[in-house]
């Protein structure tokens, strides 16, 4: 149990990374961390957010995350399944 809960954060937060790699830059540099992670504070930097589409970027970047975590669940329940099935026969 531990070996999957293990590799889905793992593969997860690598997920996370790369998301952020790949989505986060607008106008040839990368966003903040803490403005991804933050809320807007005010209504300007609300607009100034919705400008430069912060929240398709956090959306992106989650489910680069969520898709990590998928395939690190796939990795840690493949090697049972593949020990069941050698012990059957």
């Amino acid at each position: 149990m531990k070996k999957i809960i293990s590799s889905i954060l793992l593969v997860g937060i690598a997920g996370l990374v790369a998301g952020y790699f790949i989505f986060a830059k607008s106008g040839g540099h990368y966003i903040n961390v803490m403005r991804l992670l933050l809320p807007s504070q005010n209504i300007l930097q609300g607009i100034g957010n919705a400008v430069q589409g912060v929240e398709k970027m956090r959306l992106n970047i989650l489910l680069c995350g969520a898709a990590g975590a998928l395939v690190g669940l796939g990795m840690g329940i493949a090697p049972r399944v593949v020990t069941r099935k050698r012990r059957r026969k």
